[in-house]
Parts: C-alpha cells; sequence; structure tokens
C-alpha cells in the first residue's frame, strides 16, 4: 500500500503534541507534523467526534456498532474500546470533564424542554448511569480550566448552511453549574457562533461569519454571501469579538481547543489546521494515510421481489419494474430475468412504459448526464435517447396504437414523440406549473390532460393528439361546479372521461391539497345523454329488457380474452354542453386516488382513502378503505383483493421513480393486464397480482346491478341528494393478492454509486429549487468543489456530510439529503418504563416520578413511587450499571 494524501479528515483534538480525527469511519492518531499515522479503532462501523481525555489517556467517541451512535472510550495508544451508552437514541462526544473522569455528549432522548432538541449528558469513563447537565438544551460546549462553568450553543444549527442570518443562528451561552445561572454572550448578533472553546487565557473562542455592517445587510441580499467562517475570540465576561484566523474560503468547521489552551485544531478547506493559540499562526497538518478498503468497492447485491416503479407487458406473462435504479423486465408467473439498463449503478432508470404492440420500453434515464427520455427493445439491446432537454421528465403515455409516446417535462409542455420519423411535436403547454396527469384516448386520436390555471387551480382538458388544430383544446367541466380537477383517465369504451376533483368550488385556494381535503370521483359524458345517468331505474319492460341484454352481451367480455385484442372504439366528443354533463360517483371514504380504467367497457379501477386527503391505503385494505373497481353506468363498486400485510414492508430510504400516473389502460400504481382478469399493483415495496371477476371490469351491465340512488350533482339540482355509497362486492374470491416474486444478483459499484447520488442531487437542487439563481450561489462552481471530494468517501453518511456542504452554498432552510441504507441496523429499541428511575444510596434504583397514562400508571402493576428497582428480567441491577441497556429490548418484547 502506499500513501496518499488525505482529505476530509474529520473532528480533530489535541494533546501533547498528537491529533486525533476520523477517517474513512476509524479512529487516527498521529503527531502534530502529520507524521506517525495510526489507526486506532478498525471496524465496519461508523467511527466520529473523537476527543482526547485532558490527562491524555482516553480517546472518546462515537461508534454506531449497535446500530446508532453509543459512546465508546478507547486508550489513546490503541486497545479494546468500551462501550458507555446503551440508549437507542444517537449519543454523540462533545467533550470531557477537565478532571478526566466523565465523556460530555448530546442526545435527543425526549429529556429536555423540546423532546426533538437535544440536550448534554455526562458519564463516567468508569461506566454507570449518565446525568443530564443542567440545561434545558444544549449542543456543543467547553467547561472553563477549573470546571466550574460551562460555554456551550445552546440549541443546534444546521453546520453546513453557510451564511446564515435569522432568528435561529447558534448563540452562545455561559452556565455556572452549580449556581444554575446563565449569561448570554453576543445578545443581538444574527449570524451563527458555533463550538465554543473555553481558553486558558480567559477568552472564549468560537467560529463565527460576521460582516463588518452585519446589522444592516439583509438576510437575502448578496452582501450575506460575502461573509466567512473564522475563529474568534471574546472575553469571558464580555466586550468586542476578535479576529482570530484569516481564511478566506469559508470551509472552517468543527475545532477542538487542547486541555492546555495552547493549540487549537479544525477543519478547514477539508484538511485539517492547527492555530497556535499564543502566536496566533496557523498551519496545515498535511497527513498521508495508507490503508486498504475495508470492503470491496464492487459487489454482487442480491435483490428480491423490490419494485420502485413498473409496468405489465401487452401478453401480461412479463413485467417491466425498476429496482435500485436498474431496469429489469421479469415473469408475473415464472420465466427467467432480462436486464433491460444494466450499468452497475451508474445511473437511475426509472418510471419504465411497456408499448401497446410489445416492441418498446420507454423509460427515463440519467445515463448521459441528466433525465432524458430513451426508448430501446424489452431485451436492451438497441436503446435510444429521444429527448435532449436539460430539465427533468416524467409522465410516459403510449398511444394504444404504439405509434407515439407523449411526455411531459419541467418546461411545462407535452412532447409527442413519433415513433415512425423520430419527430417531436409540442401537444400543449401550461402557463404555470407542470403538466399535470395524462392519458391518451383509446383510438389514439385525443389526449386528457391537467394544467393549472393563474390562481393556481388544475383543470382537466381535452385536445387533438397532434396538437393544437381545428377544434384545439378545451376545459370539460364547469368552473362554478369544481373547484379544482386532475387525474383524468378514459374509460375504454371511449364514453367516458373519469377524473378526480377536491370537494367543495367555495372553499378557496387555501383548502386546495390541504388538511381535511376530500378528493371526489366524477365522470363526464362525452355523447349527449338522454337520461340521468345517476338514475338507474326500469321504469317499463323495454328499459329491462334492453338491460338484461347489454349484461349478457358484455359480461366477461375483455380484451384478449379468447385471442386477438378488441378493435378500438371511435371517440366522439359532443363538445356542446360538455361541462353540464359531469357528475359525481359515490364511493366509500373520504378520498380517491390512482384512477387506472379496465381494458374493456366504462369501469374505473381506483384506491379509496378513509381519511385525510392522501389517498388509499393499499395493503391495509378493508370494506370501505383500498383497492376498487367501479363501473361507471351502473355505479357497481367491486373491492379488490389487498396485498398480504406480512409481505409490503419496504426498506425505506430508497426514493422511487418520478413522474405521475400514466395513461392509455394503466396507471399510477396499479396496471391490468390487458385480458382485465388481472389487476398488478405496487405495495409496499413489492408487487402483487389480483384476480379479477369478469363481471368487476366488464362492460355495461357487468356485474351485480347494486346501483345508488338519488342526484349527486352538487348545486346543480337534480334531487340534490348524495347517494349512499353502493355496497362493495368482492372481486374475487381470494382473500389477498398474489406476490410476483423474483429474486436477482446486481452487481454494484459502489464509487459510481456515490457519484450517481451526489450528482443526481446536484441536479435536482438545480432543477427544483424555487429560485433560479440560486440565491446567488454559483451552482456550477459548487459541484467542481465538492465532486472531487468523493474519491475520499467510503460511506453514505459521509457522502451525504459532503453533499449537505454542497447544498449549504445555496443558504436555504429546510433543504438537504437523508435515506439511504444503513449498514448496521438496529434490531433493538430502547423503552421508557414510565417512571423517573432514581439513584439510591443503598446500591439500588427507586422509583421517581410515575408518568400519568404511562406504561407504569396502571393500578394493576401496583408500582408506587419510592419502590426500589430490584431487578430487571432477572438481572439483580445496581446503580452502577447503565439501567438503558435493560430497557433496550426487541421490538414487541416485554421488560
Amino acid at each position: 500500500m502506499v500513501a496518499a494524501p488525505v482529505r476530509l479528515a474529520r473532528h480533530p483534538d489535541y494533546h501533547a503534541g498528537k491529533i486525533t480525527f476520523s477517517y474513512l469511519g476509524d479512529i487516527w492518531v498521529a503527531n502534530e507534523d502529520g507524521s506517525n499515522v495510526q489507526r486506532i479503532t478498525d471496524n465496519r462501523a461508523r467511527e466520529v467526534y473523537p476527543r482526547f481525555s485532558p490527562d491524555g489517556r482516553w480517546i472518546a467517541f462515537s461508534s454506531n456498532r449497535y446500530g446508532n451512535n453509543d459512546v465508546f472510550i478507547v486508550p489513546a495508544t490503541g486497545g479494546t474500546p468500551r462501550r458507555l451508552t446503551f440508549h437507542t437514541g444517537n449519543d454523540e462526544v462533545v467533550s470531557w470533564t477537565r478532571d478526566s473522569q466523565n465523556v460530555i455528549f448530546r442526545a435527543a432522548r425526549g429529556d429536555g424542554a423540546f423532546p426533538s432538541v437535544g440536550i448534554l449528558y455526562q458519564i463516567a469513563v468508569t461506566g454507570g448511569q449518565e446525568k443530564p447537565l443542567p440545561l434545558d438544551w444544549g449542543y456543543a460546549g467547553s467547561f472553563s480550566p477549573d470546571g466550574t462553568s460551562l460555554v456551550f450553543n445552546r440549541h443546534p444549527a444546521v453546520w453546513t448552511r453557510q451564511h446564515y442570518r435569522g432568528s435561529y443562528s447558534a448563540d452562545l451561552w455561559i452556565a455556572d453549574i452549580a449556581d444554575k445561572t446563565y449569561t448570554k454572550l453576543l445578545a443581538d448578533e444574527r449570524y451563527n457562533r458555533y463550538w465554543p472553546m473555553w481558553g486558558a487565557d480567559g477568552a472564549i473562542y468560537y467560529v463565527a461569519d460576521p460582516l463588518p455592517n452585519d446589522k444592516d445587510v439583509k438576510p437575502g441580499s448578496p452582501d450575506v454571501r460575502k461573509s466567512v467562517n473564522n475563529i474568534y475570540k471574546i472575553p469571558v465576561k464580555g466586550g468586542q469579538p476578535a479576529q482570530v484566523t484569516r481564511h478566506t474560503d469559508g470551509n472552517l468547521f468543527w475545532p477542538s481547543m487542547s486541555s492546555d489552551g495552547k493549540m487549537i485544531v479544525y477543519e478547514e478547506n477539508f484538511g485539517i489546521w492547527k492555530l497556535d493559540v499564543a502566536s496566533g499562526k496557523t498551519s496545515e497538518i498535511k497527513l498521508d494515510v495508507a490503508t486498504d478498503e475495508k470492503d470491496n468497492e464492487v459487489e454482487f447485491e442480491t435483490v428480491t421481489n423490490e419494485v420502485d416503479t413498473f409496468d405489465i407487458s401487452p401478453s401480461g406473462r412479463r413485467a417491466v419494474i425498476s429496482a435500485r435504479g436498474q431496469l429489469l423486465t421479469i415473469a408475473t408467473d415464472r420465466g427467467d430475468i432480462t436486464r433491460v439498463a444494466p450499468d452497475k449503478m451508474a445511473s437511475r432508470n426509472q418510471s419504465p412504459k411497456w408499448s401497446f404492440d410489445g416492441k418498446y420500453i420507454a423509460f427515463v434515464s440519467d445515463r448521459s448526464g441528466r433525465d432524458e427520455v430513451w426508448i430501446s427493445d424489452p431485451e436492451g439491446k438497441t436503446p435510444k435517447k429521444i429527448t435532449d432537454l436539460d430539465n427533468e421528465k416524467g409522465s410516459l403515455v403510449w398511444t394504444p396504437d404504439s405509434k407515439a409516446l407523449l411526455y411531459t417535462a419541467a418546461d411545462k409542455k407535452l412532447y409527442n414523440y413519433s415513433v415512425a420519423d423520430g419527430k417531436t411535436a409540442v401537444v400543449t403547454s401550461a402557463d404555470l406549473g407542470r403538466i399535470g396527469t395524462v392519458a391518451i384516448s383509446p383510438d389514439s386520436k385525443w389526449v386528457a390532460f391537467s394544467k393549472q390555471d393563474r390562481t393556481v387551480r388544475s383543470h382537466v382538458y381535452i385536445a387533438p393528439i397532434g396538437g393544437p388544430g381545428s377544434e384545439g383544446e378545451r376545459h370539460i367541466s364547469d368552473d362554478s361546479l369544481l373547484y379544482s380537477e386532475n387525474n383524468a383517465v378514459w374509460t375504454a369504451d371511449g364514453k367516458y372521461v373519469v377524473f378526480t376533483s377536491i370537494e367543495g368550488a367555495s372553499n378557496g385556494i387555501a383548502t386546495q391539497g390541504g388538511i381535511g381535503t376530500t378528493m371526489e370521483l366524477w365522470a363526464v359524458s362525452l355523447r349527449d345523454l338522454d337520461r340521468d345517468p345517476m338514475n338507474r331505474d326500469i321504469d317499463n319492460e323495454a328499459q329491462g329488457l334492453a338491460a338484461e341484454a347489454a349484461a349478457r352481451q358484455n359480461t366477461g367480455r375483455g380484451a384478449g380474452a379468447g385471442g386477438a385484442a378488441a378493435e378500438a372504439p371511435e371517440v366522439r366528443i359532443e363538445w356542446n354542453g360538455l361541462p353540464r354533463r359531469a357528475w359525481r360517483l359515490t364511493v366509500p371514504g373520504t378520498s380517491v386516488s390512482g384512477l387506472t380504467p379496465t381494458p374493456d367497457g366504462h369501469s374505473v379501477a381506483l384506491i379509496v382513502g378513509t381519511s385525510g386527503a392522501g389517498g388509499g391505503r393499499g395493503a391495509a385494505a378493508d370494506a370501505t378503505g383500498g383497492m376498487h373497481i367501479i363501473n361507471v353506468e351502473s355505479g357497481q363498486l367491486t373491492r379488490v383483493p389487498p396485498a398480504p400485510q406480512t409481505e409490503t414492508a419496504g426498506r425505506g430510504g430508497r426514493g422511487g421513480g418520478r413522474g405521475g400516473p400514466g395513461g392509455g389502460f394503466g396507471g399510477g400504481n396499479m396496471v391490468f393486464a390487458r385480458d382485465g382478469r388481472t389487476l398488478y399493483f405496487r405495495s409496499g415495496e413489492g408487487l402483487f397480482a389480483a384476480a379479477i371477476n369478469p363481471a368487476a371490469g366488464g362492460g355495461a351491465g357487468g356485474g351485480t346491478q347494486a346501483a345508488a340512488t338519488g342526484g349527486g350533482r352538487g348545486g346543480r339540482g337534480g334531487s340534490g341528494a348524495v347517494p349512499p355509497a353502493p355496497t362493495t362486492e368482492p372481486a374475487a374470491t381470494n382473500a389477498t393478492a398474489r406476490h410476483v416474486t423474483y429474486t436477482v444478483n446486481l452487481e454494484i459499484d459502489h464509487k459510481a454509486l456515490r457519484s450517481q447520488v451526489f450528482n443526481e442531487g446536484w441536479r435536482i437542487m438545480k432543477n427544483r429549487f424555487y429560485d433560479a439563481k440560486m440565491h446567488g450561489a454559483d451552482w456550477t462552481a459548487a459541484k467542481a468543489m465538492y465532486e472531487p471530494l468523493l474519491t475520499y468517501l467510503v460511506d453514505e453518511d459521509e457522502l451525504h456530510t459532503v453533499m449537505m456542504m454542497m447544498i449549504g452554498q445555496l443558504n436555504a432552510s429546510h433543504t438537504g439529503v437523508s435515506g439511504g441504507p444503513n449498514p448496521i441496523r438496529a434490531a433493538l429499541q430502547t423503552r421508557h418504563p414510565g417512571f423517573d428511575v432514581v439513584a439510591d444510596a443503598s446500591g439500588y434504583y427507586k422509583v421517581g416520578h410515575i408518568y400519568k397514562n404511562g406504561p407504569a400508571d396502571h393500578d394493576y402493576l401496583k408500582i408506587k413511587t419510592g419502590n426500589f428497582v430490584v431487578s430487571i428480567d432477572d438481572h439483580d441491577l445496581k446503580t452502577s450499571e447503565n439501567y438503558w441497556q435493560y430497557f433496550t429490548i426487541a421490538a414487541g418484547n416485554k421488560f
């Protein structure tokens, strides 16, 4: 192994000519000139925040060896680490008490004034129970030389966010531990003051980025970007701050002062620097490290049954799926796996759509460096990029005749790509926001879509698929009746467009998509009506005979059920009076989503939610919530078998594909097989197949005629009453749907994967950040600054840190990166007993305050304040032990 320069060594500390730091997930020690680099820990876990004890004997650090950060100590010369904390919250080392007897760490365990904000604790090196310091909040801190006072940051701040000015800036406080008195330093400043250190010279040292005229600078102005992180100092009693370091790049973070107050080491420009406090001289500590990788950078991982997005082939025997950014075709029952886009995780391929003739698969991929639409044969042998637009794409929809592919882009346009000649035309464009849900008519001549007006109300339109022509585009509903429409689909017979609408035309813009809004189901007849669509009465024998004949003709009729697909019906639209022919369909629950037309007739599958505006519950279905099929003409509602609840758990942290529901006969998380006898849907992270009775998705009169009664056209006359929810009949005898399973070994190049995540994150901010000027940041320069650091990364946590620093250049709140797999997942959880556990002089713990309605507040338990806690699970518990290790148990277990 050859030594190489180190970048991204983190969290340095200094003692007696030695530095310790974290690098590649381990703790290291080196001489202050960078020589004699030694690895102190060597574990697959991530180990961070090393701090020398003042006597130089120990190094305290945090490690996620057990699934979350706990506090450990290890001899400074190396040895076996010893665990001190056992709570499954994250415990992050901050510093030591001056006598080297206790480690100070921060944790958010719900003990402070605000449960989500951390406080500072101390724990003895000999073990035992940690104790909170007498502070309401606490993030970073340093004890005075005599150990009686503490300078600290009261609350956390996003240290990666640069140039911040605002009410939540990190501030400095001094606490007298014995007297419990608190003094705030620099009370009127708006900039951050991070990582305070109590110097031996009677000054408080800290990191800040003040401007000469800070009080006159507006938080969002270009002048704010001139601020630069440096080390400052201020007298303990207060006074005028003085600048100590003179760096110009702003990348100074995580300083730490030696216990004798003579040296400060810190991160600067992705390296480690030192500051001689007496002279003010700074210099970089150049480290060369020879190291081997703990894990193979290229490896094979077995992936089982994971599905992010999917579509079904025309035969119904194959499915194309995206999983981990890879595109695969799998058998819906039995068969081999084909890799459509194998690339070792070097790109994300998503939102696949299979053409109706089976010749092509369209998908979105960033393999060219940005999101573009591609088409390929199902074997992946002839991929072709069909777009060249520097923006995001989505809502891919094939025409049923497979001659064209429609897609939307972030430039607010809907495009039509011709397979025959490779030409692309604009179908329509929007003034505000992207084009919404797109659906193609069964005869491939018309397109329904939604777009917002200038009041941010979404409306459904119909336009010729070739673009604006003699007909132009038409709005399908009445603005005075419906406040907002979306999610339009065509019924397979071409007679109706079904869509969703937010309840209440008079609710106002404040309710659109808000908590408590209801997404209703509506339909509009494209042809003239000769009777009320909600009137299903049989008034004479002629009507009865006609209904019976229609039922015999259409029940069980499914495209492909007996051979070739049925001929596409011609869609005829009577424009005159079209908005007046809309009516509301009655479904159980409070909200609907995921509209997917059956392949034949005039039925639509949908997801029914039972609370809020969030749509359906997927696998957690019952008689009112979950997936259903509704016959537009009869109102009959049938229930689709849900996925088994035990098979829907997801990995978490891995995003699915973007893009809205598709058109044609598929869409969203549900896709019908061409014969209409199987409905495929995604639940959790799996793909499931529900067998559908032919009557459930058939044509007119299909299924049992359990008609709803009443009017239901809102404020437009009729009987005026909202009909009761129709009785739901099962769509199949199966209790649950069948899990479509597969197993594949994917080759994963972790370096390529980290590069992919970084670049995708950069593009997401470039494309979606609300300010096109990026708050004045040079976003291309930011990428050039941080991308070279990927060479020095070995895990996702450090990747996220680098990405957070890059995003911090935007100086924007509520932005960042999270998620991704955790290779060390905690199997246990810390449970609170429901009472305060108080140490007693007897050497045992006692029951302190019992929390009302907590797990210990039951009469049958006979637990009272003052009772002794003698043992837990037959373990004799003494105050010399940390009781959290016995309250940390597997989920579902009791102690």
